[in-house]
């Protein structure tokens, strides 16, 4: 049963008119048209560049390999298997799409000796036994769609011998684990394709041998977690997509590999407060996280690498504290990391310890969050707060009443620390500082001497 998070599956059928024009009612009987074979004038389509047979009740393919077609699309048809020796020894056959025909089995060697072969599209069709060796040989084969069917294991060697494939489609094909061999041979794969599937477990070593891979989708499934070393080796993926699935925990190594990442997708979830320090350290080239409707109530980010976020996700979490300790940051990448997160009614608190300002030195960004109540910079470094006194402006930041600028104080002027110091003496606020230096304490003093105030936070 799908979680209540799962997004609902979209199908989009297109209707094609038939394109066979000698066709005569009379071949369509009753039973349908057995085989190509049957077909009026067969032999004059034979040599033809595009074949296209939809819609005229086939029931077998019986007759494929006369065809010198470099495009073959057979759809809507009644074809209950592909059998051996369906298409074989066929020079010229570049694409062959037999999607919505009902195809329930594919048989070993349906397709064999294709040296042109780029495509088999065997989509949409309600396949329950896929022969290991299917496609055995067909070893310039760079696209091959296997969605929507109801094959829920992928046979051991499958693949094998797709040493060129490019792209693979997997999509809703009832599939529920993947194991460590499955993909071993497919060292050319660019992108493949797990949506809506019942995944819950991926063996560690599944993608081991993935290293050209550039896109992994895996959104809608069941799966639990994302374990260290899962995506080792895929040091050139760009988009991982895991939302929709049931995920509860991250290794805190899963990404160490991902030195390419541009889209990291992982909303809608259980993630809750998992993330460890560090998880999102290799993340530099992300320009795109979203971690959507996760229960966070606790933003772990410590140690990211936000250098390039231009969006930042996290609408949908109830977060109260959001940590960004050591965190990394452009100009460009501190606003809209903080402008996804400021939003939140429910946030109390952020936390930016340790932080190098050096790339970001306009922290505007921060003034529009109305409901912090807490701010902490502590050891920073580069810190230029040169809006600092809006602070005191009614208009922003109306519920601070804790700052922390231990290690950060030096870096202030002397007007801004006097401030900051007079804000201190406001019933309510907190100030957290190291003890001031010779220049600032007989300021302090005499503030002290005219102005009841209670005792501030030091840290010595």
């Amino acid at each position: 049963m799908l979680s209540k998070y799962k997004q609902p599956l979209s199908i989009t059928l297109f209707t094609f008119a038939c394109l066979t024009t000698n066709l005569n009612a009379a071949d369509l009987d009753s039973d349908g048209l057995l085989d190509l074979n049957e077909i009026e004038n067969f032999a004059s389509y034979t040599d033809d560049a595009f074949v296209h047979f939809n819609n005229i009740g086939l029931e077998d393919l019986d007759g494929a390999n006369q065809l010198t077609a470099t495009d073959i699309r057979i759809f809507y048809n009644n074809i209950d298997t592909v059998k051996t020796g369906t298409f074989v020894n066929m020079n010229t056959a570049y694409d062959v799409d037999l999607r919505y025909n009902n195809i329930r089995k594919v048989e070993a060697n349906s397709f064999q000796n294709l040296p042109d072969i780029n495509k088999i599209d065997l989509g949409y069709n309600e396949i329950e036994i896929l022969n290991a060796n299917a496609f055995k040989g067909l070893t310039n084969l760079r696209d091959l769609r296997l969605g929507y069917n109801k094959f829920s294991t992928i046979a051991p060697g499958i693949f094998s011998d797709l040493d060129k494939l490019w792209h693979l489609d997997l999509v809703d094909t009832q599939l529920s684990t993947i194991a460590a061999n499955d993909f071993q041979n497919l060292t050319k794969l660019d992108n493949m394709r797990l949506n809506y599937n019942q995944i819950s477990h991926i063996d560690t070593h599944a993608f081991d041998n993935l290293s050209e891979l550039t896109e992994l989708l895996m959104r809608n499934n069941d799966l639990n977690t994302l374990q260290n070393g899962l995506f080792d080796g895929l040091s050139k993926v760009k988009h991982l997509d895991v939302g929709y699935n049931d995920l509860e925990t991250l290794g805190k190594d899963v990404f160490q590999s991902f030195t390419q990442i541009e889209e990291l997708e992982l909303g809608y979830n259980f993630l809750g407060n998992s993330f460890e320090d560090g998880t999102f350290r290799t993340l530099g080239t992300a320009w795109r996280i979203d971690i959507r409707y996760n229960n966070i109530t606790n933003l772990n980010m410590t140690d990211a690498a936000l250098d390039s976020i231009e969006s930042f996700k996290v609408a949908g979490n109830p977060i109260e504290s959001a940590n960004f300790t050591r965190a990394s940051f452009t100009q460009n990448s501190f606003y809209h990391t903080l402008n996804g997160t400021t939003n939140l009614d429910t946030l109390r608190n952020i936390i930016l310890d340790e932080v190098d300002f050096e790339n970001a030195t306009d922290l505007n960004e921060l003034l529009i969050a109305n409901h912090v109540e807490t701010l902490s910079i502590q050891n920073a470094t580069n810190l230029q707060l040169t809006n600092i006194d809006l602070v005191f402006d009614d208009q922003y930041m109306q519920n601070l009443h804790t700052l922390n600028l231990t290690g950060s104080w030096n870096d202030l002027t002397q007007p801004q620390q006097s401030n900051l110091l007079a804000w201190d003496d406001i019933e309510g606020n907190t100030l957290i500082i190291p003890e001031p230096t010779t220049a600032l304490l007989t300021l302090s003093l005499i503030t002290f001497i005219t102005t009841p105030r209670r005792k501030r936070h030091a840290v010595a």
